[in-house]
């Protein structure tokens, strides 16, 4: 098997605001979609997506708890 890329990669984010910015304004990415009733911001890296939740959001809070020690942040 040889890895060609990935499809989508899901970010579980404590600062949404800042994270955009840096996927956007430093590496290029393009937003996509923006789901703010559930705390989702989809944004295109070329043909990959990167989904930035808000762990404070409806699906961030899904997820356990907020990336450290005792939570994961993919």
């Amino acid at each position: 098997m040889r890895l060609i890329g990935l499809d989508h990669l899901v970010l579980r984010v404590r600062d949404p605001k800042a994270m955009e910015r840096f996927y956007v304004d430093i590496l290029g990415c393009t937003v996509e979609n923006r789901q703010d009733a559930v705390g989702l911001t989809q944004l295109r890296a070329g043909a990959q997506l990167i989904d930035l939740v808000d762990v404070t959001g409806r699906l961030g809070l899904m997820g356990g708890a907020a990336p450290g020690v005792e939570g994961r942040n993919l």
